[in-house]
């Protein structure tokens, strides 16, 4: 499975997954499980709308092109970038 090098950390992480879903030709699409996980966040009041990156790396996983470690690690590494702790 490829991943993207440890050095992701100091780099964009978004142009990052961008760059990975562009090379293997992924790209989000909504599914009924994603319609069924929004109405479940709207109405615990907990609204989630994961954005573009977010949906990319939820697309590598479906299409196995990274793991569930690796979505996780990318994410959180997202995640601090855009300074969230």
């Amino acid at each position: 499975m490829p991943q993207i090098g440890p050095n992701t950390l100091e780099r964009d992480v978004a142009a990052e997954v961008a760059d990975l879903a562009a090379r293997h030709g992924v790209s989000y699409r909504r599914t009924d499980f994603d319609d069924l996980a929004h109405h479940i966040s709207r109405l615990s009041d907990a609204e989630v709308e994961p954005d573009e990156t977010e949906n990319l790396l939820i697309a590598l996983v479906r299409a196995k092109i990274v793991d569930e470690a690796e979505r996780a690690r990318l994410h959180g590494a997202y995640l601090r970038q855009l300074g969230y702790r």
